[in-house]
């Protein structure tokens, strides 16, 4: 079977191209060579960029299965194939440059080294400008990562600081107002001492007034019994007075009747 039945695909030779990728011909077709695209581990969060390589490279394969087919345009063809395969190159780069810039594809344990695995080993320029700027993202992106933690850190000890103070000074506000309930207690204590000393003594007080009273009562009393007896007295006196006076002009009567009597019996 002749070798252009199936476009020379299966005697294809490689050779390295001038930007450093190995380019894949056919000797059946001196002008149609493909370049080796490396493999690219895609997450599967991205099935946009699987969708647009599988388009890419139906892209391709149906102009080489124009150019198979009609060999008689080979100038028309030359200039598809020379504008397919840069398109091709494009969409790679860019597929690469996507693949890089998914974070965190392809990266080892970050807080371990910070180093990243890179997929694809193109020698592209554009790659590795965006594998430069990937890192330097990386690095700035560990940076803070490191400031945040130092930051966190230092709002712990912070708020562990805060924490003793607070407790320091409960501590001492309930000592304080412990103190204070104390004196409360004291002060309490001392007025109701003060309060039944000054009850005792207004019963003393009492009690002295009232012997008082009794005793000027019991003078008073006894004041207006000797009056009593004595306007008594005074009033025995002058009766027995009366009497003896009445009982004298009885007697001085009685007399002068005896001696009127003998005359009067002489008779």
């Amino acid at each position: 079977m002749d070798d252009d039945d199936f476009g020379g695909f299966e005697a294809a030779e490689t050779f390295d191209g001038g930007s450093g990728e190995t380019q894949t011909t056919s000797p059946a077709i001196p002008w149609a060579a493909f370049p080796t695209v490396s493999g690219v581990h895609l997450s599967p969060s991205s099935p946009e960029i699987v969708l647009d390589r599988d388009h890419s490279s139906s892209i391709g394969c149906l102009s080489s299965d124009a150019i198979i087919s009609s060999p008689e345009n080979t100038h028309a063809e030359n200039s598809i194939v020379s504008q397919t395969i840069p398109k091709a190159q494009i969409q790679q780069s860019t597929h690469t440059h996507l693949d890089i810039s998914l974070f965190p594809l392809g990266l080892t344990d970050e807080k371990s080294n910070g180093t990243i695995a890179l997929v694809d080993d193109s020698e592209d320029p554009g790659a590795n400008v965006s594998n430069i700027e990937l890192q330097q993202k990386i690095s700035s992106l560990e940076i803070k990562l490191k400031v945040s933690e130092e930051e966190k850190q230092r709002i712990k000890q912070d708020v562990e600081s805060l924490m003793e103070k607070h407790n320091v000074l409960e501590k001492g506000f309930l000592k304080e107002k412990e103190q204070e309930a104390i004196s409360f207690q004291d002060r309490y204590k001392e007025l109701q001492e003060k309060h039944k000393q000054e009850l005792e003594d207004m019963r003393k007080a009492g009690h002295e007034a009232l012997s008082i009273i009794v005793d000027e009562y019991k003078a008073l009393l006894q004041s207006s019994v000797k009056q009593q007896v004595e306007a008594i007295e005074k009033q025995y006196i002058s009766a027995i007075e009366k009497q003896a006076h009445k009982c004298e002009e009885l007697l001085n009567a009685q007399s002068a009747l005896f001696s009127i009597l003998p005359a009067i019996g002489c008779f």
